[in-house]
Order: structure tokens, then C-alpha cells, then sequence
């Protein structure tokens, strides 16, 4: 069986669909039909070859012109490497060196939108550096443009093309860059075709992918969530794509307003989001007095990845999708994507007393393990010598195995082996394993609070804090600070629904303690209500009025909360 990302593209991008297209919404008037579009991606493919470039980077938006140039490297058999649109050329050259090497020659393709970063970034480039730099236009509906300096070729995309699907030896398809929440700089990470094809091949298996489906992109691209949703939906055999160069609340209400179909056309939208857009989008249809007004009813499938879904995002999608199932995902850049993937109200297994949230089963080419006696002790974080454990109910450190794990990062001193002498990845993530073989995510092992002897989850008490009634938290983030008695203690930093200062501050920085009506609200609904042990509960609460920092995946930056935090609370007294 081959492996190549784009094998059954060509028969896909060229048959009939009721709503088929590629378009962008609410940027350009960028439109193509599914074969123009197969076209376009056959002639990317044979320039870019014909540079004989390793390393092809790709900088763009979430565009029909960035999804087209993406394809194009990866069916020209060279390495993919996407950078992020948002960083400034400082820290796109400076990732590059790391990942490349200094001096290494590329291929950087824009899409335009990124065409003004292009330039920047070769004008930054080391006199000494061999490369080029090209910028992709579609112009109508049957032709492109590709441009570079002062020269410029444009494509007939009425005119038959063909794919190569080039593959290289060693497999290798693209190198994406983590998010860089557990690094201070973003890792280059190896990503196989197989790993491709074998997590694509599980999401539509499990969500229920089909060809008439017509998928919504708002998440990024050069992220792997936004790159994996593309190859599964053209796999697929999907021909409708809308893609939202930028998101927003306002025009991803309006992209789905745009989308809907006639009475009797059944739901055909997907969507793949990250639990922080919809939160916008709640308050965004709140401020616009749509709240309990405006759904979606011509949504069919959503996949919900990047952060936990909780009981106020799994309850907005069945209000606002009725017709749609939707599922969350847990997964991370060095597995391709998706670990264990579930329905929003699936429930868990009882738990027996175990601290943790469950995040479905794992997909079926991940083989999921727990570290024995994974835990604060452990040694060994090169992972050379590890002791595995599959027995249900132990929590460890939670390990992977299989055709979509990495094989490790690149760095200009080399490629650096990121498996164990078994073949583990090690995840840095805490978790369990239950008798039907659901995984349970306990939160980040460098993120566990121990307080008092007691080990405290972040997650597990964020999960419990914004479910609470009153007051109503719309954001949330539990973090430890250190505690002469303790050793150390949980803090909370909140966002409410109604906030409580009069005079709220510019910043998420300008946070105050909760006031006490809230407080003494908040601590009787964790111990009342969701039965959560005392040790547990934060010792302090703090409140802000402005949204917490997230990163361009959506995470929260939790490093540089609790860095801020922790310096404005030194000597802080607990309430508790």
C-alpha cells in the first residue's frame, strides 16, 4: 500500500458534488472548481520540483492559495516546512536556523496575503544563503500566478494536469513546529506520508468523513490540527472547501450563514475548531442579542482539538449545531494530530476515585501505554530505559506508540531521536488507561501541583471550576505557586461572565483577589457540588476582567500566567 499523502487525489478532485468548490470567505474573491484546483496543485508540484530545493517553506493564511501550495510540496516529494504567519522574520529565521542549520537553502512560497512577510524575510536572509522566493495568486477562476522578483508565470488551470506523488526515501513529508507550550521555542517535528494517511484514515473511520461534505477551515494550517483536516478532507473525497484566512467570531457566524442550504439539501457543513473559538462565538452572539436565536442547522460533523471541551462549550454546540455530531480530540503535533478521539457527551467509565477527565479511546493506529510508576520519582527523561505498564487504573506518564509518532525533531546538530529503545514517545502528559481501554488525561506532568504531599491536576479542577453556576467563569486557569509551608499552593486566576471591579483593568494583568460573596459561591460549588477534595481546591482566587493570553493554537500560555502571577504574589496570604 502506498503511503503518499495525495494517493487517491485524483479521482476525488474531479467528480461531482453538490456544493463543490474551493473559495475563500471574507478575504479575496479566490473561487476555483475541485478540478482547477487539482490542476493548480499538479503544476505547484512540478516547479517546485524543478527548483531542487530539500526544504520547500511554506508561509501562509488559512487560504485557498496556502492549501494549494501545502499539496503542491507534498506531492513534489520534497520537505514541507510551515512557519507560522504570525511570527515577526526575527523568529521565522531564527526557527529555521535551529530546525535547517545556518546557510541552508530553501524554497519560501507565500501565499498573498504573506507576500509582504516573504519580502521581509529575503531581505533578512544571510548574504551567504542560496535560495529563492515565490508568491502564489489566483486570478479568477482559471488561472494562477506564481511570482518571483521581478518575473511572474501564469497557469491555465482549464488545461488537464497531473500528479506526481513524488515520495522521499525516508518518508519524510513535512517538519511541523509544536506550539511551544512546553519549550520556550518551537520544536521542528518529523512528520511521515504514512502518518498522514493513518490518522486520516482513522478520522474518517471514527468522525465519519464523506464526498458530499463541505468543510469549513478556520484553524490554521502551518498548525498540525489545520494541515490534518485539509489531507482528511481531500481523502476523503470532500470537493467543498471554505477556508477563513483569519478568524474571527463575526466571520465565522457569517461563513456558516453563507452555507446554508436549501429545506430539503441534508447538513453537509464540517467544522474543526478549538474550544476558544466557540467561546467567542458565544460571546459574540450574546453581544449581538442572537444568543438562544441563531443556530446551524446545516452543520453535520465538528471536531473540537487543541484544549479540554467543557460543559459550557459541549452545551453550546448542541444548541447552535442541533443536526451536528461533534466530537473532541486529544492529540498533539508529535503524533500527527489526533490520540483518542470522542463524542462531546460521551460519558466516562466510573473512576474509581481517579483524578482525571476521560478523553475517549485511542484511535486505532495509536497504541497507548502508561510509564510504571510514572510519576514525580521518575528518571531518565532521554526515555533510554523504560518500564511499561498497560494495566488499567495506574497513572503515569502516558507513552505512544505507532505508524503516526514521530520519530523525533530536526536541529541543525541533527535529527534527534524522540522514541525510547521500545519504540515509546514519552508525552509529558499524566493520564490512565480504564478496562475498555479509554484513556483518562490527569493534565501535564510538569504542570502537577504537589501541595501538602497531595498531587493536584490543573486540568481536573479548571474542568470542575467552569461548570460552576455562580458565579459563571468564562475563562479559567489553575497554576501552582510556591508556599513556604506547602511547598506549594494552587492559584486561580478567572475570568467571570459578569465581572466583579467596577473600573476593569486593560490587560488580563490587572487581576485582584475574588471578591468574597464569589469566593465563598465558587469554593461551596466545588465541595458541595462537584464533591472536589479540599487539598484540591485553590487556596487563592484571583480575578481579571480581560481575556488570558492564548497562543495562536489557542492554548493558554500557562508558563507566562503563572510567571506574572507568581511575581505579583509574593507573600500573598491564603484565604482558605
Amino acid at each position: 500500500m502506498s503511503w503518499h499523502v495525495l494517493e487517491s487525489i485524483g479521482r476525488t478532485l474531479v467528480s461531482t458534488s453538490p456544493r463543490p468548490g474551493w473559495h475563500n470567505d471574507g478575504f479575496s474573491s479566490v473561487s476555483l472548481s475541485p478540478a482547477a484546483a487539482f490542476n493548480a496543485i499538479a503544476n505547484l508540484s512540478r516547479v517546485i520540483r524543478s527548483h531542487a530545493y530539500q526544504y520547500v517553506v511554506v508561509a501562509s493564511r488559512t487560504s485557498v492559495e496556502g492549501a494549494l501550495l501545502t499539496l503542491g510540496v507534498l506531492d513534489s516529494g520534497t520537505t514541507l516546512v510551515l512557519v507560522n504567519w504570525r511570527w515577526t522574520v526575527r523568529e521565522v529565521l531564527e526557527a529555521l536556523e535551529r530546525t535547517l542549520g545556518i546557510g541552508t537553502p530553501f524554497l519560501l512560497l507565500c501565499d498573498q496575503a504573506c507576500s509582504g512577510l516573504g519580502e521581509r524575510i529575503t531581505h533578512g536572509w544571510d548574504r551567504h544563503r542560496r535560495g529563492a522566493c515565490l508568491t502564489l495568486r489566483v486570478c479568477g477562476r482559471d488561472t494562477m500566478e506564481l511570482r518571483g522578483g521581478n518575473r511572474a508565470e501564469r497557469f491555465d488551470l482549464t488545461r488537464s494536469s497531473s500528479l506526481q506523488r513524488l515520495g522521499p526515501k525516508d518518508g519524510v513529508a513535512a517538519i511541523l513546529f509544536t506550539s511551544g507550550t512546553t519549550s520556550r521555542e518551537p520544536k521542528g517535528c518529523v512528520v511521515t506520508h504514512e502518518a498522514f494517511v493513518r490518522q486520516a484514515q482513522s478520522k474518517i473511520g471514527i468522525v465519519g468523513y464523506s464526498k458530499t461534505d463541505v468543510h469549513l477551515h478556520c484553524a490554521p494550517i502551518h498548525h498540525v490540527s489545520g494541515l490534518c483536516a485539509l489531507v482528511t478532507a481531500v481523502r476523503a473525497g470532500s470537493e467543498g472547501h471554505v477556508f477563513l484566512p483569519t478568524f474571527s467570531a463575526e466571520s465565522f457566524v457569517g461563513a456558516l450563514g453563507r452555507l446554508e442550504g436549501e429545506e430539503d439539501v441534508p447538513p453537509a457543513v464540517c467544522i474543526l475548531a478549538v474550544p476558544a473559538m466557540l467561546i467567542k462565538v458565544k460571546d459574540y452572539l450574546e453581544g449581538t442579542g442572537l444568543a438562544g436565536k441563531k443556530d446551524f442547522p446545516d452543520v453535520r460533523l465538528g471536531l473540537l482539538g487543541g484544549d479540554a471541551v467543557g460543559e459550557v462549550v459541549a452545551n453550546l454546540c448542541t444548541e447552535i449545531f442541533p443536526n451536528s455530531s461533534v466530537f473532541s480530540t486529544y492529540g498533539m503535533t508529535e503524533a500527527c494530530s489526533s490520540i483518542a478521539i470522542k463524542g462531546i457527551h460521551e460519558r466516562s467509565p466510573p473512576s474509581k476515585n481517579l483524578s482525571g477527565h476521560f478523553v475517549g479511546s485511542p484511535c486505532p493506529h495509536v497504541q497507548v501505554a502508561v510509564l510504571r510508576n510514572g510519576g514525580e520519582d521518575d528518571e531518565g527523561e532521554d526515555g533510554s530505559k523504560v518500564s511499561v505498564s498497560s494495566e488499567p487504573w495506574r497513572v503515569g506518564e502516558i507513552l505512544l506508540r505507532g505508524p503516526s509518532v514521530s520519530p523525533g525533531y530536526v536541529a541543525r546538530a541533527g535529527a534527534s531521536n524522540a522514541l525510547t529503545d521500545g519504540g515509546w514517545f514519552r508525552t509529558g502528559d499524566l493520564g490512565w488507561v480504564d478496562d475498555g481501554g479509554g484513556l483518562h488525561l490527569c493534565g501535564r506532568k510538569s504542570e502537577a501541583i504537589r501541595s501538602g504531599g497531595e498531587m493536584i491536576y490543573p486540568s481536573e479542577v479548571e474542568r470542575e471550576i467552569m461548570a460552576c453556576d455562580a458565579p459563571k467563569v468564562k475563562e479559567c486557569v489553575v497554576f501552582g505557586t510556591k508556599d513556604r509551608v506547602l511547598g506549594e499552593r494552587a492559584c486561580a486566576l478567572l475570568v467571570l461572565e459578569q465581572p466583579s471591579a467596577s473600573n476593569p483593568g486593560e490587560n488580563w494583568e490587572r487581576f485582584h483577589p475574588l471578591r468574597d460573596l464569589a469566593f465563598r459561591d465558587l469554593v461551596h460549588h466545588l465541595k458541595q457540588e462537584r464533591s472536589l477534595a479540599s487539598y484540591r481546591i485553590p487556596r487563592l482566587f484571583l480575578e481579571t476582567a480581560q481575556p488570558l493570553p492564548r497562543n495562536a493554537t489557542g492554548k493558554l500560555e500557562r508558563s507566562k500566567i503563572k510567571s506574572k502571577v507568581s511575581e505579583a504574589l509574593v507573600g500573598a496570604k491564603s484565604k482558605l
